[in-house]
This record gives C-alpha cells, structure tokens and sequence, in this order.
C-alpha cells in the first residue's frame, strides 16, 4: 500500500470507522436474492454454489462458485441465482461522512485458490460467531456479550482484517485518506453518528452547538461530505431501517424506533428512499 497509508496518525485511525456488521454461511434469504436499494457498507461473498450478478452505472461483474466477490459500496444491483450458497461477511469501513476506505468502480471478483488463507481466516470468524452467537444474522450488532467475549471477537475480527486489506494490498488497490475537514463539521458528524433516531435533527441547533449558522453549516457539510447535516442524518436512518426491516420485530416498533410518529409515515418515507414497501421487502419471494 501507500507509504502515506502506512503512515497516518493514530488519531485519524481512530477516526475510521470499523465495525463487522454480519457472518453466516448458508443459502441467500429471499429478501435478498434481488436488490436495487441502497447498499450501505462493504460486502463480501464467497460463492458455493449458483452465482451472482452485480451491475452499477459503471458495468457489469458476474462470479460463481469458488469466487469471491466484492461489490461496491453505494448504488447497485445485485441479483443471485436462486440456489445460490455462500459465506457472507459485511462490514463497515469508512471515513466520517462515509467515504469507503477502499472503491472501485463495480466489484472485485476472484477465485478463492489464489488467497487460500483467506478463507480459513474467513471460516475461523464465522465459527467463532456462531458458537458464541447462535442464530446471529444481520443482528449481529444487538446480541449480548460480556467483556471477555467481545474482546475475542475484536481479536478474530481484527485478524480477519489484516488478511483482508493484505489481499488489497496484492490486488494493488489505493486506499483512500480522510481528507482534512473543519473540526466544526467533524464534531457535528460525529454527534449525528450516535444520536438517537428520535432526537430532532435541527440544523439550527447542530449549528449553535459549534457556532456556526444554518447556512454556514450547510455549506461546510456539502464542502465536506456532499450533503446537508439533514440529509446525512437521514442517511444513517435509512441505513438502519435496511438492516431493521429485515428483522421480525413488528414494523410498528421498528418505526417509532427510528423517529416515527406512525407506521403510515414510515412506509411512506421508505417507499420514497428504496421504491418498495417495508412489508414487500421483508417478505419479497423468490
């Protein structure tokens, strides 16, 4: 890699966002057999059996078994056979604002023989995963742990992640760095990262928090980030409500959860943002 990827501050390290979201191996749930919504994080398969295609504005990739494949972050379209078996990781990993760490233009595929330590540390985290958290789907991140096992799945995790960015490293990709952003709009991304979703997102009051006006503020968050503060809240809100319909907790309380009065509004809101209903995508047949 880079010699300044090498060498940034431990300080803008701790800046980068990086958490593993979901592991499982088995067949792909119907909800997600075909999909044209937003893709939030970085997902990575390993193909068993059947087969992918992932098409962006940018082209077009396809893989089957023995592959590994990684689509892009952000838009895309993603379509697997319908017999399709895999081993699953997605994770986060990405500067404040959302820049990915690492991009390309529509998805890296290759075959699982040329990196062969990759899987064993790929199946050594998800058995790890599954031993500790039976069940676990895109839950991950809600189970219950003490201490102690939260620090060995770090362990595992960070171990699975040097073995990651290695073969980016071999694949000759360039990381990306955080590029320097006014300290007025990094305190206000970061408070917007973990507020809760029923807190107000007032830019007026975001504003006097550092100072700054509606309008000041505004304008460094599109300098910075290519969004307002109102728009990047609702971006992790929508980022969540993917994961959340998903889930079997009533619809109903995933809505208040994220900061709405009814489910009427929510469905609403979500139609708007992914062009389907949070009932069809939660039940979506193959």
């Amino acid at each position: 890699m880079s010699r300044g990827f090498h060498h940034l501050r431990l300080e803008d390290w701790a800046r980068l966002r990086v958490e593993l979201a979901w592991i499982y191996e088995g067949p792909v749930e119907n909800a997600y057999l075909e999909e044209t919504s937003p893709h939030f994080g970085q997902s990575i398969f390993l193909i068993r059996q059947g087969g992918v295609k992932i098409v962006t504005d940018e082209g077009s990739a396809q893989a089957g078994p023995g592959d590994w494949v990684l689509p892009r972050q952000g838009a895309r379209r993603q379509k697997f056979l319908a017999d399709t078996r895999l081993l699953s990781v997605h994770l986060h990993l990405h500067w404040p604002g959302g820049k990915p760490l690492f991009d390309w233009p529509v998805a890296l595929v290759f075959p699982s023989a040329r990196f062969p330590r990759f899987e064993v540390k790929t199946r050594r985290l998800e058995r790890f995963v599954q031993k500790e958290f039976p069940g676990a789907g895109h839950d991950l991140r809600e189970k219950t742990a003490s201490l102690q096992t939260d620090c060995r799945l770090r362990n595992y995790f960070s171990a699975w992640l040097e073995a990651f960015t290695g073969i980016l490293e071999e694949l000759h990709l360039e990381p990306s760095h955080m590029e320097s952003i006014d300290a007025r709009a990094l305190a206000v991304a970061e408070y917007l990262d973990h507020i809760s979703f029923s807190e107000p997102c007032r830019e007026e009051i975001l504003g006097a928090r550092v100072g700054l006006s509606v309008s000041q503020l505004n304008r460094l968050f599109l300098r910075h980030f290519g969004l307002t503060p109102r728009r990047y809240f609702e971006r992790r809100r929508l980022e969540n409500a993917l994961v959340q319909v998903r889930r079997s907790r009533p619809l109903k309380e995933i809505a208040y959860d994220l900061g709405f009065k009814s489910l009427p509004h929510f469905s609403y809101w979500f139609r708007q943002k992914t062009g389907h209903s949070p009932s069809s995508v939660r039940t979506k047949p193959k």
